[in-house]
C-alpha cells in the first residue's frame, strides 16, 4: 500500500503519475490512501486511472493538526470500498485516535472540508469578535480567557450537534426542546443585534454578526436559513386564488412567521400580530416584506432602511419617516447629525418642499430621543 500525504491537488496527482510517479510501481492489488485535503475531482480521476492498474483508492480526511499528527491522535474519516478500508486499517489506526467511515470513496473528503468549513467560519467569528473587542477597548488575551473557560461549559462550536439533520424541528419533536431552542433563538438574537449595534457606533461592519443574527432560527433549529435562498415571489395585484375554505382575514401563518415579527421589531422597534388583524394585509407584510425582503443576507438593516429613508422621503411619506428616524436612532444606526445631514443630502434630490416634511419628521424623532423617550 502506499499513503499519499502532501499539500495539495498537484502534489498528489504528479506522486501518482503514470509515468513519472510511484503509481508505476504499484502492484496489482495493492490500495493507495490519500490523507491530503483534496477535491473531488482528483479523488475521481486518480480512482479512474488506478482502477485501470487494479489499484484500489481509500480517501481519509484527517483532523486535529501538527501535534496530533506527531503523537499519532489524528481523527480519520475514511470514504471507500470496506474491504479497502480493512485492508489499510492497521496503518490508519497508526496514526489515528478515532477513526470513522463516513462512506464510499469521496465521503472521507467530504467530511473533512465540512469539518474545515466549521473550524475556519468559528475562526472568523472569532476575529471578528475580538476586532469588536479591540475597538472597544477590551484586552484580547482577557477576551480569549472568558472564552476559553466559557467554551468548556458550553461545549464551543460543537455545543449545537446533537441531532441527525439541520432541517427544522417538528411536530414529533420534544415540545420542551423546541420551546428552549426557541429562547435560546431570541437571545441570540438579542445579543447579536446588540453587537451589531455596538459595531454602528464603532464604525465597524461585522457581516458573520449579520447572518448569524439573521439565521438565529435556523441555528437553533426553529425555522429555515435565509442566506443564499431567494424570497418568495410577492402575491399578484389581483392575488392568488383564495381556498374558500379559508376565511378572510385568517390568512394562515408562514412557517417563518417568527422572523418577520422579529424582523419587523428590528425595523420599526415595534411588531404586529397579524392573527388579530383585518384582512390578509398585515400577515403579507410581516411574512414577505419583513420575513423575507428586509431578512435578504445581500445588505445589512441600515443600507435598507437608508433606501426606504429615500423612497419615503420622496414620496411624501413623513408619517413612515418619522417611524424610520426612531428607529434608526434608537438602534444606533445613525447619529443625529447623521439624520440631518441626510435631510440636507435629499433636498437636493427629492425637492425642498418634500425635505422640508421629512425634516420635520427627522428633527421630531431627535427631540423625542433627546428627551429620553425610547
Amino acid at each position: 500500500m502506499l499513503v499519499v500525504a502532501v499539500v495539495n491537488d498537484e502534489q498528489v496527482l504528479r506522486v501518482l503519475d503514470d509515468h513519472t510517479g510511484a503509481a508505476r510501481s504499484l502492484a496489482a492489488g495493492s490500495t493507495v490512501v490519500i490523507v491530503s485535503t483534496v477535491s473531488l475531482d482528483t479523488i475521481r480521476r486518480l480512482d479512474d486511472q488506478l482502477r485501470s492498474r487494479d489499484v484500489g483508492l481509500v480517501d481519509c480526511g484527517v483532523s486535529g493538526g501538527a501535534t496530533a499528527a506527531a503523537e499519532g491522535e489524528l481523527v480519520s474519516m475514511v470514504g471507500g470500498d470496506d474491504t479497502r478500508i480493512d485492508h489499510v486499517r492497521p496503518v490508519i489506526d497508526a496514526f489515528s485516535s478515532q477513526v470513522l467511515r463516513m462512506g464510499p470513496l469521496g465521503a472521507g473528503q467530504r467530511a473533512k472540508l465540512a469539518r474545515n468549513l466549521i473550524q475556519f467560519g468559528a475562526w472568523l467569528a472569532a476575529f471578528e469578535g475580538q476586532r469588536l473587542a479591540e475597538a472597544s477597548g477590551i484586552e484580547l488575551g482577557k477576551l480569549a480567557e472568558v472564552v476559553k473557560a466559557s467554551d468548556r461549559r458550553i461545549g464551543g462550536v460543537s455545543a449545537l450537534m446533537f441531532r441527525a439533520t439541520t432541517a427544522p424541528f417538528t411536530e414529533a419533536d420534544d415540545d420542551r426542546l423546541v420551546a428552549a431552542m426557541k429562547s435560546a433563538a431570541a437571545l441570540a438574537r438579542k445579543d447579536l443585534n446588540a453587537a451589531i449595534m455596538l459595531g454602528n457606533e464603532l464604525g465597524m461592519e461585522l457581516p458573520v454578526a449579520n447572518l448569524a443574527a439573521e439565521n438565529a432560527d435556523a441555528i437553533f433549529g426553529v425555522g429555515s436559513p435565509t442566506a443564499g435562498q431567494t424570497a418568495e415571489p410577492a402575491p399578484s395585484a389581483t392575488g392568488p386564488a383564495r381556498d374558500q375554505g379559508t376565511p378572510v382575514g385568517h390568512q394562515p401563518p408562514s412557517p417563518d412567521r417568527s422572523r418577520g415579527t422579529q424582523r419587523m421589531e428590528d425595523v420599526y422597534g415595534f411588531s404586529a400580530d397579524p392573527d388579530s388583524s383585518q384582512g390578509d394585509f398585515m400577515a403579507y407584510t410581516v411574512d414577505h416584506l419583513f420575513g423575507d425582503v428586509w431578512s435578504r443576507p445581500g445588505l445589512d438593516l441600515a443600507t435598507r432602511r437608508l433606501l426606504t429613508i429615500g423612497v419615503l422621503a420622496a414620496q411624501g411619506q413623513h408619517d413612515l419617516l418619522r417611524v424610520q428616524f426612531d428607529a434608526a436612532l434608537s438602534n444606533g444606526e445613525m447619529t443625529e447629525a447623521q439624520i440631518r445631514e441626510v435631510i440636507i443630502h435629499l433636498a437636493h434630490y427629492a425637492g425642498w418642499p418634500l425635505a422640508a416634511g421629512a425634516n420635520n419628521a427627522a428633527e421630531a424623532a431627535i427631540a423625542h430621543r433627546s428627551k429620553g423617550v425610547t
